[in-house]
């Protein structure tokens, strides 16, 4: 069997420094809303991970209620808004030298322009045809990397290969060792699938504490080549595995006894007998993978090491469920040859607990709309007015402490079937296999049972989430009839409650300007600056567990009105907009 290596030395040095309605022409246009949404989050997640391939650097960032503008050094802007939409999970941490932005748990660090760990590194040719031959006895290809670093603290691997006038291929090549060498850094490439007499550009990518940067492209014309990528053999599970063939591959059941996938475990584990030699384990590529996988590559790969340890320390927001083609796909491997492949596929109960209440696909990847029984999204009023300053409110404790369809000191006014609401999350019981084995209300909390707290190890579990925002006229029972028409004069709506033109629904943009703000945890919250405007919220109630979230009574839990029937004296209501 003959290999084909190329030794590349790189040069040089771095130092490492809400929607109102419930009809359902609503309801399809709040539809197209979250879908343009969640087309919009892919081509975000797409500008960062060619941020991230290609080295680019944050030169600017600035952030108002929650929305993120980053410069890249290319000149491009990436809008990141963390308040949520599309079915994002959505964060942004700013370190001393980086900014990590982090959707549905695959996390992209870009550095900041002044602490870039790698600047460049630029192929520098030796012959004037720009061509690297690779033969039986390798090559050596010279980069002149800005500024240099010691190659025992980075990572080096193919940041993209392809065949010249074809499409990208992938294994075409591999990163074998890397070395300092002087003055130089060796790496020694390895070809893999790349076929005989063919000519391919090849680009290199270092990681260096966390800061990545790929080279420009290079042609790699390789000579003779005859390793075979794959010799498939039959795959010889435990007992305790489910698998198929399908086609050249595997379809296998993790056990869930045997394989912790949110924790660790060893592939090698799941083998009868495995194939002989040097056995390792390895991602097969992102093109290969389903959507779900694919999109979360990165996060995925961090999680296999080549010895078949496999170590999951954060949420993966999804199963790897797809209907079309399930699972993870693992390649075993003896000496960079592939013996079999198998699509790993992975238990979620709740999925498939549950899945009678998703809303058309949105089951299948995890996003569950939980609400048999449950009226439609009702308003409710909170009794007590919200003086100015500083407030917290809890929005399950006036759920649990109020008496459905009674007046009391908690809801004042519950519109509609807004008591068949309250009676309906005061008796919340969401099961998947045993009663309330993922959520349960026990009368003064919202409780996780077993089977929750295990499948939420890495998420928030429950949550909340205001839904639209929306700043509302105060009623101002305490004005007198000309300071009324003096409030109508100014702003062009009655003192009873209707909403501001202009801020129906979108009112996030000026909570800290405005003093308020409502908070993962079910709080209404207000600073020394809110002056007793009033505001009504949709809210939503969420269970995020590792591989998904359900929506707990759908989009919508209610309505809630603070404000709308009195307000203190000083309130300031905003101007339309």
């Amino acid at each position: 069997m003959k290999k084909q290596f190329i030794s590349v030395l790189l040069i040089g040095a771095m130092a490492v420094p809400s929607f109102v309605g419930c009809n359902n022409k609503e309801l399809d246009d709040l539809t197209q809303r979250v879908e343009a949404l969640e087309g919009a989050w892919y081509q975000t997640q797409q500008d960062l991970k060619n941020a991230v391939v290609t080295g680019l650097t944050i030169t600017s960032a600035t952030q108002a209620a929650g929305v993120w503008t980053l410069v890249l050094s290319d000149g491009k802007n990436v809008v990141i808004d963390t308040n949520g939409g599309g079915g994002a999970a959505v964060s942004v941490e700013e370190t001393a030298d980086a900014f990590i932005i982090t959707v549905n748990s695959t996390s992209y660090t870009i550095p900041k322009v002044s602490s870039a760990a790698v600047n460049s590194i630029v192929y520098v040719p030796e012959y004037t045809d720009q061509i690297v031959n690779l033969g039986e006895d390798g090559a050596e290809v010279r980069f002149l990397a800005t500024p240099s670093f010691n190659a025992a603290e980075a990572t080096f691997d193919i940041a993209d290969a392809r065949e010249v006038k074809t499409r990208a291929g992938a294994g075409l090549f591999k990163v074998e060792s890397a070395e300092n060498d002087g003055d130089l850094i060796k790496v020694v490439i390895k070809a893999l699938a790349a076929e005989s007499q063919k000519d391919y550009t090849v680009a290199l990518k270092v990681d260096l504490k966390g800061t990545a940067i790929s080279s420009n492209y290079f042609v790699v014309h390789v000579g003779e080549n005859s390793f075979e990528p794959e010799a498939l053999e039959p795959a010889h599970f435990i007992d305790a595995v489910s698998a198929a063939e399908v086609g050249d591959s595997y379809r296998a059941q993790l056990p869930d006894d045997v394989a912790d996938f949110l924790g660790t475990f060893n592939f090698k584990d799941l083998y009868k007998e495995l194939p002989a030699g040097n056995v390792t384990f390895e991602l097969a590529p992102a093109e290969e993978q389903n959507g779900q996988v694919a999109s979360r590559y990165d996060l995925f790969k961090g999680c296999l090491a080549s010895d078949g340890t496999w170590t999951m320390n954060t949420r993966p927001g999804t199963s790897c469920y797809d209907p079309e083609k399930d699972g993870i796909y693992i390649y075993c491997k003896v000496n960079d040859q592939i013996k079999n492949k198998v699509f790993w596929t992975v238990n979620d109960p709740i999925r498939t607990g549950l899945a009678q209440f998703g809303r058309d696909d949105d089951a299948t990847y995890g996003d569950i709309h939980y609400s048999p029984d449950f009226p439609e999204a009702q308003h409710m009023e909170y009794r007590t007015m919200v003086p100015a300053g500083e407030n917290r409110i809890s929005f399950l404790d006036l759920f649990l402490k109020s008496t459905p369809g009674e007046e009391n000191d908690y809801l004042w006014f519950q519109h509609g079937d807004a008591p068949k609401a309250i009676a309906w999350i005061q008796k919340l019981e969401i099961s998947a296999v045993e009663p309330g084995d993922i959520l349960y209300c026990d009368g003064e909390n919202m409780t996780l049972g077993e089977l929750g707290q295990k499948l939420a190890r890495h998420s928030r579990g429950l949550w909340w989430q205001s839904t639209q925002p929306s700043v509302v006229s105060s009623q101002r029972d305490n004005l007198t009839d000309e300071q009324k028409q003096a409030v109508k004069d100014a702003y062009g709506v009655e003192c009873n409650g209707e909403i501001i033109g202009g801020w129906d629904g979108n009112a996030y943009d000026a909570h800290e300007q405005q003093g308020w703000d409502f908070d993962s945890n079910g709080y209404f919250v207000t600073n020394a600056s809110y002056t007793g405007t009033a505001y009504r919220f949709g809210i939503g109630m969420r269970f995020e567990y590792d591989y998904g979230q359900i929506r707990i009574g759908g989009w919508h839990t209610c309505y809630m009105f603070f404000n709308r029937r009195m307000a203190p004296e000083g309130a300031v209501d905003p101007s339309p907009r």
